[in-house]
């Protein structure tokens, strides 16, 4: 969470009350002033905060949506792979054995050994 998350959901509502109570018992004309200013900063830092909270959900929303058009493909990519497998047994002649194609006796040439000195 962040500073300003953290400070809308605890100095926000004290400030409030301050700036309230500043008002409330302001005497002149520089106090009141005080007491406007601080309701002004604690509605601009409310404001902040709520736009970074719907900022951090849409970041949110767009992370989920990759999230699910990841799993998509590899859902689509494992059904491909399949069905490629599939359509290879298919083409496979009935009655071929598996390890491919019978391979012919080869003959075998024997050379003369060197002597070794």
């Amino acid at each position: 969470m962040t500073a300003l998350a953290r400070a809308s959901q605890f100095e926000l509502p004290a400030l409030v009350r301050q700036a309230a109570e500043a008002l409330a018992r302001a005497e002149t004309a520089a106090e009141v002033l005080a007491a406007g200013e601080l309701a002004a900063f604690t509605y601009d830092a409310a404001k902040s905060a709520a736009r970074l909270q719907k900022a951090k959900r849409a970041h949110d929303d767009v992370l989920a949506a990759t999230y699910r058009v990841q799993a998509d493909a590899l859902e689509i990519e494992s059904l491909a792979k399949r069905r490629l497998a599939d359509e290879y047994d298919a083409a496979r002649p009935s009655g071929a054995e598996k390890g491919g194609r019978r391979k012919p006796f080869a003959m075998i040439t024997v050379l003369p050994q060197r002597k070794r000195a």
